[in-house]
This record gives structure tokens, C-alpha cells and sequence, in this order.
């Protein structure tokens, strides 16, 4: 939080911006909090009725709105002084003018496709792990546009990458009012995956200057206990998928001035590292991969930890030798949320019964979810290709083509980040509200057959266009 409040380099300027604009008054950030709560609230409601308006469907519509409503961990960010609450309202507007566009019988398509590129543009300004939306965008609104014709491909295009771009070019221009050049944690989140590939079996050792050699060696040896437990038969899997990217912020920001008070300044050179971490990538190609999957099934793993404690009688590990490290994982124990008072009723649960209640009430539900957005893009995007292979796009159901949308920004999104950074659960949850509504549409006709009001069929099916 400190980093917003202080503009830290390494931030994208939305959100500092945002503080200052707040921060003078009487409440200072608790005026942040009450403003970004209450953007949040405007866009859900906007959001919220616009899909009732969309689809004519109360049961699509209560089931997304108690599924995002429900999650307690998402919605525990409102309090914090994080990007993730101004997210989930940008996400909601990006939501809506998808919703709109694949509306046919509005007439107002470029103004939608407008709304859809300015809210990509605001989220990349306010998160910049959310630059992958800027392609995913880019076919989405070819194909949503092929699909709904009499609209061309560039004039959509064009209004899609302008109010984009404006909102990029204003970000740069605050973000460089503040600072003469631009920073970034990349270099960080290079080195910690370079760490933590070390580790593995089979792993080659780049070509690198001297003293960059030196540090990896160090670094490696360092964290090879850590290695040890990762290879441990014995070793409980769900608790290594849930503490591998744990492992990798203490090798980011902890593990480099460990390092430094023996090897030197060199070691503390964020560029250096970065170049590590590069070259390392680079020289283990297939091991990153496997690695980046691994950190892509964390993002479901809410409550995994606590879950591999409590039914399957693992044990978090403690490395002694490696200062701090122990700091970085966390004891088994309730589910953590940003609010003090919540965690003091959580923390400490009365009897093994509730607490079994606390863990089946969170990772039940994110691996059901994550099960279905796995296999639902396959699914969607196999069928849209097929449709425009045969030409055939047009006649596709607006449902489809809403739920290939939907899954090809959040799935993109959470690969980006995979592949980049790590799998801290809070990076889903932006994603979420996309993942439960394209999970829900596809079931939109069941309520046909299955929901019924004294004798009469309720108008429960999702349309097809």
C-alpha cells in the first residue's frame, strides 16, 4: 500500500493519482476506501442490470450475482489501498459493453466497442498485468464484429484503439510528471522464476558475466533445501502448488540482500538480476513452461493450503537456514482476509467442525470453477473457429460468441501472468466476474426445462442474439 501512497516507480500512475486526488481531505485514505467501494458498488449495479436487460434471465441473473457477490476474498480488497477494487469496477464496465456489443439490436455498436476499449485502456493504466487484454481485445472485437456484419472490421478497430491508446497516453504522461523514467518489478519477478528454476533437476546453467554467475551459484545454494523439499515423493503436492509462488517472492525481494551482504552491490542491482533471470528462461525453456502451468493451477488454489493440513495431514515446511524465509509462509490455520475484524472471527475457529466448514466454503468452488474454465475455452473457441472456417459465424448464438469473449481476455490474462510473475490467488480475482458469467451462459437453456412459476414457464433462456 505504501507504494501507491508514495508513487513508487514501479507503479502505473492511475492508482497514486487516484490517492492524491483523495488523500488531502479530513478522512485521508479512508476516503480512498468509501470512494473505491462506492465505484465498485455504481458499476455493479450498472453491470447487474444491464445483464437482466441482456438475457430476460432471473436465475442467470441472481447466480452471477450471488457468485461474485459471495466471494468473500474478492470483495476483502475494498478496505485495502490496492488496485484490485478500481479492477473489479473497470472489469464490470468492460463487461457490460461486451454484453452490449453482442446485442443485435442495438445500434450503437461503435459506441460499445469505444466504452470496451477505454475500460482496457483505464485497467492497463491502473494494473499493467493487465496489458494482455490489449490483444485478446483486439480479436475479440474482430470476430464480434465479423459476427454481428454491416459494421466494418477497421472502423471497429479504429474505435476500439483510440480511446485505448488515450487512456495509455494519459497514464504515461502522469506516471512521467512524477518520474523521468519508466520502472518496472519484471526485473524482480525474472530473477525469482531464475531462482526457483535452479532448483529443478536437469537444469542448465547459462552463459553470464562473472559475477552474475556468482550470484545465481549463491542464490542457488541458498534456496536448495528449499529445491530438496520441492522434490520430497513425501512432500504434500497441494501444498507445493500452493507454496511455489510463495517461495518465489522471498527469492524476489527477500533472497537479493541476502545475498548482497556477501557477494556486494552487484548483487543488489534489480537490471543484473533481471538479466539472470532472462538468460536462465532462456536456457530452460521447457522447465519455465512446466513451471509457468504450475503457477496457472495456483490462481484456483484458494484455501489449498489449509485444505492439504486439515484432510490430508500435510505440514507447512520451515527452512531455518535462510533468513526471514519462514516469514514468507504462512501457518496452517482459517482462511486470511483484509479485514481485521473478519480475521479475528476466522483465525481462530471454534472446533474442527467449523473449521472443515471454512475450507470447504472456498476451495471446493475455485477448482469447480477453474475445471470449467478450463475446458469451456476448448470448447467455445473450437466452435467459433469452426463456424468461421464454414462461414458460418453469423449464424452463431450470441451466448457463444459472448462466452468465447469473455473466457479468450480472462484466460489470456491469467497465462500473461503465469508466465511473467507468479500465482497469488488476488490476481484471479479481477478475472472472476468474467469466469463465473462464462461459466453460467452456456447453461442459460437448462432453466428452460427446469424452472417453472405456478404452471408457466419462466423466461429463463439466455438469447441467442
Amino acid at each position: 500500500s505504501a507504494e501507491y501512497i508514495d508513487f513508487h516507480p514501479a507503479r502505473a500512475a492511475y492508482y497514486p493519482v487516484f490517492i492524491d486526488l483523495l488523500n488531502d481531505t479530513a478522512l485521508g485514505v479512508y476516503l480512498v476506501v468509501y470512494a473505491q467501494t462506492a465505484l465498485y458498488l455504481a458499476t455493479w449495479f450498472l453491470l447487474i442490470r444491464g445483464l437482466h436487460r441482456r438475457f430476460r434471465s432471473h436465475p442467470v441473473t441472481v447466480l452471477f450475482g450471488l457468485g461474485v457477490s459471495c466471494n468473500a476474498f474478492m470483495h476483502s480488497f475494498h478496505t485495502v489501498i490496492h488496485t484490485e477494487s478500481l479492477s473489479y469496477a473497470g472489469v464490470n464496465l468492460l463487461i457490460l459493453a461486451l454484453l452490449n456489443m453482442t446485442d443485435r439490436q442495438r445500434t450503437d455498436y461503435l459506441q460499445q466497442v469505444a466504452l470496451f476499449g477505454l475500460s482496457v485502456g483505464v485497467l492497463i493504466g491502473l494494473r499493467p498485468a493487465l496489458w494482455s487484454f490489449a490483444p485478446a481485445a483486439a480479436v475479440a472485437i474482430v470476430v464480434i464484429t465479423l459476427w454481428r456484419g454491416r459494421v466494418s472490421v477497421p472502423a471497429a478497430i479504429v474505435y476500439l484503439t483510440a480511446p485505448m491508446a488515450a487512456a495509455v497516453a494519459l497514464e504515461a504522461a502522469l506516471y512521467h510528471s512524477k518520474h523521468d523514467s519508466r520502472d518496472s518489478f519484471v526485473p524482480d519477478y525474472m530473477f525469482g522464476k531464475a531462482v526457483m528454476l535452479a532448483l529443478e533437476p536437469g537444469f542448465a546453467m547459462p552463459q553470464l558475466p562473472p559475477r552474475q554467475s556468482d550470484i545465481l551459484r549463491r542464490a542457488t545454494a541458498l534456496m536448495r533445501p528449499v529445491g530438496d523439499w520441492l522434490g520430497q515423493e513425501s512432500a504434500s503436492a497441494l501444498l507445493q502448488t500452493r507454496l511455489r509462488h510463495r517461495l518465489q517472492v522471498y527469492a524476489m525481494f527477500r533472497l537479493p540482500a541476502v545475498i548482497a551482504a556477501d557477494a556486494g552491490p552487484v548483487a543488489a542491482d534489480r537490471q543484473a538480476r533481471g538479466q539472470i533471470g532472462r538468460a536462465v528462461i532462456m536456457a530452460n525453456p521447457s522447465a519455465y513452461l512446466r513451471q509457468s502451468f504450475h503457477y496457472y493451477l495456483a490462481f484456483w488454489a484458494a484455501g489449498l493450503q489449509d485444505w492439504a493440513v486439515t484432510y490430508h495431514g500435510a505440514r507447512p515446511p520451515r527452512f531455518d537456514g535462510l533468513p526471514g524465509l519462514n516469514e514468507w509462509i504462512p501457518d496452517a490455520g482459517a482462511p486470511r482476509f483484509d479485514l481485521g475484524a473478519l480475521n479475528e472471527r476466522v483465525s481462530k475457529p471454534r472446533d474442527a467442525a467449523h473449521k472443515k466448514m471454512i475450507h470447504r466454503a472456498f476451495l471446493p468452488p475455485f477448482a469447480l470453477l477453474g475445471a470449467a474454465s478450463l475446458s469451456l475455452p476448448l470448447l467455445s473457441w473450437a466452435a467459433v473457429a469452426r463456424a468461421m472456417l464454414a462461414k458460418r459465424l453469423g449464424e452463431t448464438s450470441a451466448a457463444l460468441v459472448l462466452t468465447a469473449a469473455l473466457l479468450l481476455l480472462a484466460q489470456s490474462n491469467l497465462m500473461f501472468i503465469a508466465l511473467v510473475a507468479h500465482s497469488g490467488v488476488r490476481y484471479l480475482m479481477p478475472m472472476f466476474p468474467l469466469f463465473v458469467l462464462a461459466c453460467l451462459l452456456p447453461i442459460g437453456p437448462v432453466f428452460t426445462r427446469l424452472v417453472t412459476r405456478n404452471g408457466a414457464l419462466l423466461r429463463a433462456t439466455v438469447a441467442p442474439n
